[in-house]
């Protein structure tokens, strides 16, 4: 009997190598699905199983005979309030549609992220919606041979072919410079969470690219990241806004205006360069992204990128719906981003706020706040 790499048990992926075909015509010959295989393929695919000693998976095999309405989510944390709100609008869906969801938190934790996945698996759920931080293409791929369908956003799983969410990040770093530097700012900084996650290397991409179009120089230097990050009581993005406004208020030299990664960071940046009698915005523009429910309500109103929240909760489900009931099926709904000026943008030089920005107060929030374009995949 051959082995699999490294003594491992072997999967429907060694022998789809093998044999040189997808590993989902591996699944389909072995699991007698009815999905037209021919004969020699089918042939070769029962050889090769039983030369590598591969036993199909129980759970897949009770997943193909089951009928399930449960699906799973997988979320990097739900501190950051943008999580709830995908959240809200995934079950919103969700509960439309006639479906469970079986929630967990990953933490941002590769191995909690794993075993999550196995644990919906054995849950018998029918499919999953994830948003994972290093994700395990090998594991879902596996479960995805096994039944279960997936959707992804925000974060690409490379190697895993599926339904996603995206929405473009490197223009919405693109579209805060230019916003910034519509209002006579040039001096500008980039502040972050650690670079870990594709979403936050095109949003940092897309800043750089701005600071490039305006002539801006030293792009690199204007990137600062806090070192938090790490679950708490409170969101460690706040606390990381604090850290990174009192360096810069500590340097000596502040720009005239800051970019946050998103919005909890750019309420900490406003709390710390407060804490240290400098105004937002009379001294220092602040700008972040994700455009919270509540960045409306402080003081002063966040002024913000809008990553929709509720509507990729949305969107993801109906994906999801539209994946159980077709496997083959691959679609991919992509978001552009929308600013929203209010008042914590102020025109350099001007005792105004940003053009176009809005009050305060929630009802200052239009009907077109909620609308997003999509871009065609």
């Amino acid at each position: 009997m051959a082995l699999a790499p490294h003594g491992r048990k072997p999967t429907i992926y060694d022998i789809a190598r093998k044999c040189g075909v997808s590993g989902a015509t591996v699944s389909r010959a072995l699991s007698n699905s009815g999905y037209p295989v021919s004969a020699p393929v089918r042939a070769s695919i029962e050889a090769a199983a039983k030369e590598l000693g591969y036993t199909p998976n129980a759970v897949g095999r009770m997943l193909r005979r089951r009928e399930s309405m449960d699906i799973g989510v997988v979320l990097p944390n739900l501190s950051n309030p943008y999580f709830t709100s995908v959240l809200l609008g995934l079950e919103t869906e969700a509960h439309r549609l006639g479906y469970n969801v079986l929630l967990s938190s990953s933490f941002r934790d590769p191995d909690i992220e794993a075993r999550a996945l196995r644990m919906l698996a054995t849950k018998q759920v029918a499919g999953a919606i994830v948003s994972l931080t290093r994700p395990d293409a090998a594991l879902l791929r596996e479960l995805q041979a096994g039944g279960v369908g997936f959707v992804t956003f925000d974060q690409k799983v490379e190697g895993l072919q599926c339904s996603r969410v995206e929405f473009d990040f490197e223009a919405a770093g693109l579209l805060a410079v230019d916003h910034l530097v519509e209002q006579g700012h040039r001096d500008l900084v980039f502040v972050s969470s650690p670079i870990d996650r594709p979403s936050r290397v095109a949003l940092r991409a897309g800043f750089l690219e701005g600071l490039e179009r305006h002539g801006i120089p030293d792009g690199a230097d204007r990137c600062l990241l806090g070192g938090i990050e790490s679950e708490g009581t409170e969101g460690y993005e706040v606390e990381n806004g604090r850290l990174l406004a009192a360096g810069l208020a500590d340097s000596g030299r502040l720009p005239t205006a800051v970019f946050a990664a998103n919005d909890i960071t750019a309420f900490g940046v406003i709390q710390g360069l407060t804490a240290r009698g400098i105004r937002v915005p009379e001294d220092v523009s602040v700008l972040g992204f994700d455009d919270l429910p509540f960045s409306a309500w402080v003081t002063p109103a966040l002024s913000t990128i809008a990553h929709p929240a509720f509507e990729t909760g949305a969107m993801a489900m109906r994906l999801l719906a539209e994946t159980l009931k077709d496997r083959d099926r691959i679609s991919v709904q992509k978001f552009a981003p929308r600013l929203v000026p209010r008042a914590s943008v102020r025109r350099r030089g001007s005792d105004a706020p940003a053009s176009g920005a809005a009050t305060g107060t929630p009802d200052a929030r239009t009907a077109s706040d909620s609308k997003y374009r999509r871009i065609a995949p």
